[in-house]
């Protein structure tokens, strides 16, 4: 169920590119994270989508740190980190 959920936000994120979906992706990748919270790809989307929100960028290091603590070689993740915290700073 929990990869269900992932791969339907995964769907909405990518459709939210042209249209709305951004509550519905929020929505399935949360529950996603809720039923399976030891899977780092879930964590490191999440990071992503609040990368992107206005003053999301602190919820987006608690994702990517949370991605990173599950998987230790997510490199993207990692990267993600330093990144976001520029954001909080600028």
């Amino acid at each position: 169920m929990s990869y269900l959920c992932f791969m339907q936000g995964l769907s909405y994120l990518s459709s939210n590119i042209s249209g709305g979906y951004g509550d519905k992706s929020l929505t399935h990748l949360l529950e996603s994270a809720r039923l399976d919270s030891s899977q780092p790809e879930v964590f490191r989307v999440l990071g992503d989508y609040y990368k992107n929100l206005p003053n999301g960028a602190k919820r987006a290091v608690r994702c990517y740190q949370k991605a990173v603590l599950l998987n230790c070689e997510d490199e993207e993740a990692g990267v993600s980190i330093n990144f976001s915290k520029l954001l909080i700073t600028n």
